[in-house]
């Protein structure tokens, strides 16, 4: 009896154990670095806009963010107010604000370095393993 319950407990932490495995494996490294690339340019397009450049206005034709989120992504933003947005807004959307009125760092500003810390950030990284992991599973029911 003692080694049915034994060989039964270790069956069950096996399964639970191959289980959180393939669910880490769900999501693929080259996806989740690609949506770090895109919350950088996304934190970044969006605080520039705040300072009067509009990248879209421009003649850059810079396609970094529709590249990653329709061409090989998961497609977040096909709705307007999606999650991955939202958590953009919410922790980048005060990184540009004029640093003093007036004298020589009035127009001094840290917005790429403090998107920078934001792409490196595991607040980040969390946030998008999480959302990424949903959205795959929601994809296999479609």
């Amino acid at each position: 009896m003692k080694i049915r319950f034994i060989l039964f407990l270790m069956l069950f932490f096996l399964g639970w154990s191959s289980g959180y495995a393939n669910s880490e494996k769900s999501i693929s490294k080259e996806l989740l670095s690609e949506y770090k690339k895109f919350s950088l340019a996304e934190c970044i397009e969006k605080n520039y806009e705040k300072m009067g450049v509009v990248f879209t206005k421009l003649p850059l034709k810079d396609n970094t963010r529709g590249f990653i989120d329709l061409d090989i992504g998961l497609a977040f933003y096909r709705n307007k107010d999606n999650v991955l947005a939202l958590f953009i807004e919410n922790k980048t959307g005060d990184f540009y604000k004029p640093r003093q009125a007036y004298g020589d760092l009035a127009s001094v500003n840290m917005v790429i370095y403090d998107c920078i810390d934001f792409y490196h950030s595991k607040e980040l990284n969390v946030f998008l393993r999480k959302i990424i992991s949903e959205r795959n599973i929601g994809n296999d029911n479609d």
